[in-house]
């Protein structure tokens, strides 16, 4: 499945990242003791991985955007090059 990318919608998904991280950051072990606590660590640490993959894909979609850019634009000087050359 194609993870839709926008910039804003993978700056909301660091923005997620960062503040679930401080939310573990945050947490002591004896607080894993009170259900409460223990039901938002749970919830924050499988967001957080799911968050992780979803960025992953998007780092993975730009990386493939880059290379079609990249090649777009020096296959044509590429073949100049070896007609000159």
């Amino acid at each position: 499945m194609k993870v839709q990318v926008t910039e804003d919608t993978t700056v909301q998904a660091i923005h997620t990242l960062f503040a679930n991280l401080a939310t573990l950051r945050d947490l002591k072990p004896e607080d894993l003791l009170l259900p409460e606590r223990q039901a938002t660590y749970e919830k924050t640490l499988e967001e957080t991985y799911a968050v992780i993959v979803s960025l992953e894909k998007v780092i993975d979609q730009l990386a493939t955007e880059l290379e079609y850019h990249q090649a777009h634009l020096e296959e044509p000087i590429s073949d100049v090059r070896g007609i000159l050359g």
